[in-house]
């Protein structure tokens, strides 16, 4: 035997193990590899359905524009943004409207925008105003303002241990622009920001193509997805990369930043993430807006008519364009094991297994139902 043939023997070893390594990381040096998500067998058997839990009135409390919103406190109370963005209506659980909170205004209390409403540490209700860019905490029951603290521009939030927040959105700063993800503090200060391998700054409507779906995974961890795209990433609860999954599919390509910026109903509206989350068994519910089966091009009179409209159509008007398709994914197995489709747009109210949709009601006003999602048992 060769003197120099047992090194060069462990050397091809560990350049082997080490390419390996590399292979498994992906081409970023730590960058995860995505898992393509397949189609199953039976995914298209109807096996969801929607069951009515409260119906919202708008009688006491305006609904119908485009920053409306829903979301739930910690006693199962809804939380409607409204009138203009800059008050919550709050309703209890049977639908009742109760009282309203904030108005418009820049003292505590008042509001410019609303953009998100999170719950946080000991039930406190955080509120992000998107135009002020300050958040400002509730105690439980909404009845005071302890404090406020600067926010950037917030389009979800999550609770982290020690009263910090993961948000999402775009921060125009040297150290967080083009990061989709970004942790602050209980002060409400950025402690660090993440998410991209290859960040840039966007501006206009690429700055949307930043935006992501934050949801609570089982492991303690989150359920990250981008607006524009299926895909979506499980993160650990130290914030770390576990799993990417995408999905090709023909009634969702990835759409261009600008498409969304266009008048609504003038080209065909495009697919987008409404909502993700994870139920008691481990399935991946999966809430995409798809162009509604109704659509049609518009004539060439329709066309400048739209062009011509100097305000922004209602929550309504928009929602007549999409439907709702929602998929169960079995991620251990990379599979859809349910793939349905529902007429009209239902939005996710973050954390839990309700959506609401704005609906006309007899005093041609509007009213917001308010659904659970329900799997037949097999």
């Amino acid at each position: 035997m060769h003197p120099t043939s047992v090194p060069c023997r462990s050397i091809v070893r560990r350049v082997l193990a080490l390419l390996t390594v590399i292979m498994l990381l992906g081409p970023e040096g730590g960058a995860q590899v995505p898992r393509a998500i397949r189609t199953g067998a039976a995914s298209g058997q109807a096996q969801v359905s929607l069951n009515l839990v409260a119906e919202l009135s708008d009688s006491l409390f305006s609904i119908n524009d485009r920053h409306s919103a829903v979301f739930t406190d910690r006693s199962g109370r809804f939380l409607v943004v409204g009138e203009g963005g800059a008050s919550i209506g709050i309703y209890s659980r049977k639908g009742e409207f109760e009282r309203r909170v904030g108005r418009s205004g820049r003292n505590l209390g008042e509001f410019g925008q609303i953009g998100v409403i999170a719950i946080g540490p000991g039930d406190s209700v955080h509120v992000f105003d998107i135009e002020l860019q300050r958040r400002t905490i509730y105690d439980p029951q909404l009845s005071s303002a302890r404090r406020e603290t600067p926010a950037p521009r917030v389009t979800f939030a999550a609770a982290l241990p020690a009263g910090k927040m993961l948000v999402s959105g775009n921060i125009p700063t040297r150290e967080s622009a083009g990061m989709p993800l970004h942790e602050l503090n209980a002060r409400g200060e950025i402690v660090r920001s993440f998410g991209s391998d290859n960040p840039s700054f966007k501006a206009g409507p690429e700055a949307r193509l930043l935006a992501r779906l934050i949801s609570k995974a089982n492991s303690g961890g989150f359920w990250i997805a981008p607006f524009p795209s299926y895909e979506f990433e499980l993160l650990s609860p130290s914030l770390k990369g576990v799993h990417k999954f995408t999905r090709e599919i023909s009634w969702f390509p990835a759409a261009a930043a600008s498409s969304f910026d266009r008048p609504p109903g003038l080209d065909k509206p495009p697919s987008y993430f409404r909502g993700i989350r994870e139920d008691s068994t481990g399935l991946v519910w999966v809430n995409v807006a798809i162009a509604a089966s109704s659509w049609k091009p518009p004539t060439e009179a329709q066309r400048q008519q739209l062009n011509k409209e100097s305000s922004p159509p209602g929550q309504m008007d928009i929602d007549k364009l999409f439907d709702t398709m929602v998929e169960l994914i079995d991620v251990k197995k990379g599979e859809v094991v349910v793939s349905q489709r529902f007429p009209g747009s239902y939005y996710e109210i973050p954390g839990t297994d309700l959506v609401w949709q704005a609906t006309s009601n007899s005093r041609n006003g509007v009213s917001v139902r308010i659904y659970r999602w329900r799997r037949a048992r097999r």
